[in-house]
């Protein structure tokens, strides 16, 4: 029992952590600008120093409290304080919308990137609602905090019902219950 307490010291540090971050980009007032977020050498991946949990969970709250979008790593997330970043794999995120069912993304590849308020989903990302009226695929989503939509490109497919569309590009505005399909959109049936 004595060896447990560290181990839950540390845990609960790292998740106070997230949430004074989370809590301090959330009272930032929206940019009209983004800054331009760090480019990695084609074939190099920026490893962030930080620490490194399994099965972590970051979620974001209103004002009022209720929760707007969650993020679930089945595998490693590693939190970089420094470079304002979390990157996870295979994960699962939510976006809670209120009175609506919510959007499920799965990825293997999961950043989150606080200055430039993005969520990035990289590899093979599959979308759906949770009352499994419609679902997409793309090759990256990305979720903007601040205009709250997710915009997913590389051989977007999109399915309801017996139809489905392929296109370019994919816009989800959960607000406005829109999808926009853009650039070589087709459309097919059953």
């Amino acid at each position: 029992m004595s060896k447990l307490v560290p181990i839950l010291i540390v845990v609960l540090l790292i998740v106070i952590t997230v949430g004074a971050i989370l809590y301090a980009v959330r009272r930032q007032p929206a940019e009209t600008e983004l800054p331009e977020p760090a480019v990695a050498q084609k074939d190099e991946k920026p490893e962030p120093q930080g620490v490194h949990v399994q099965g972590a969970q970051i979620e974001q709250k209103d004002a009022s409290g209720k929760l707007e979008w969650k993020v679930s790593a089945g595998g490693d997330m590693k939190f970089d304080k420094d470079r304002q970043n979390a990157i996870g794999q295979n994960v699962k995120f939510e976006l809670v919308q209120s009175g609506k069912a919510p959007i499920v993304v799965t990825a293997p590849v999961f950043e989150a990137n606080y200055g430039a308020r993005k969520l990035t989903f990289s590899e093979s990302v599959a979308g759906r609602m949770s009352d499994g009226s419609s679902h997409f695929a793309v090759s990256r989503l990305e979720y903007d905090l601040g205009s709250r939509k997710l915009v997913g490109s590389g051989g977007a497919r999109f399915t309801q019902g017996l139809y489905t569309t392929t296109a370019e590009q994919i816009v989800v505005d959960p607000a406005h219950k829109k999808v926009r399909l853009k650039g070589g959109v087709k459309f097919s049936r059953g």
